[in-house]
């Protein structure tokens, strides 16, 4: 079962996950930047094998932290794509709910029910007798009654319409959600590739590494 509220998704808006991204793209590309330009210009001052072993090692990372930072960019744009996919189908409506689905069914079958009801009063109102200015006798239906049906007619059909928009809406839902989770799977897919990209890079036996 799917659900989406509108007040969720602006929640995550005005959370930091998106500028982290953005930011850590930036910074990426910042050190990215430093890290080629120190490569380019050890080109004509450190020659020798040696030398060409550490920028070949700092080509490699250099290769990561493209990929670090195609990566956030990718995410970013993923999530703001799934969550513009949900905002949009929402439109107007603050949330969607497919575990109330039987019960807008059961309260449209309440709204149908009352309408035929209302159509079967309007149809078997007791006649009123009255004698017209020829001294004729007549029949006729009560306009006050008459009319109070209509108005709750009127108020059944926009009820039953109302319902059935949002039983439609609830049973799109999930193909709709689908869409969505496609959209950042095939954004997370690529956490996978970067991480092994990562993990082939192998620091020099000169330094050891530890997590901080």
């Amino acid at each position: 079962m799917s659900k989406v509220y509108l007040e969720e998704l602006e929640a995550f808006e005005k959370s930091n996950t998106l500028e982290t991204l953005a930011v850590d793209s930036n910074d990426s590309d910042k050190v990215n930047e430093i890290l080629l330009n120190f490569i380019d210009k050890s080109r004509t001052e450190l020659k020798g094998e040696g030398w060409d072993a550490y920028r070949n090692k700092f080509i490699a990372y250099s290769n990561a932290l493209q990929a670090r930072k195609e990566l956030a960019l990718v995410l970013e744009d993923a999530i703001k794509q799934a969550e513009q996919l949900l905002k949009d189908y929402l439109g107007e409506d603050l949330m969607i709910d497919t575990s109330r689905l039987e019960e807008y069914r059961h309260n449209r079958q309440i709204c149908e029910n009352s309408m035929e009801l209302l159509k079967d009063m309007l149809s078997k109102k007791d006649k009123i007798e009255y004698v017209d200015k020829d001294g004729s006798t007549q029949m006729m239906t009560s306009q006050l009654e008459t009319k109070e049906i209509e108005e709750q007619m009127e108020l059944a059909k926009s009820t039953l319409e109302e319902l059935d928009r949002m039983i439609s809406k609830i049973e799109g839902l999930d193909e709709v959600y689908s869409q969505a989770e496609l959209i950042l799977r095939s954004a997370f897919a690529r956490i996978d590739i970067f991480r092994s990209q990562v993990e082939s890079l192998v620091p020099d036996v000169t330094y050891s590494y530890r997590k901080v």
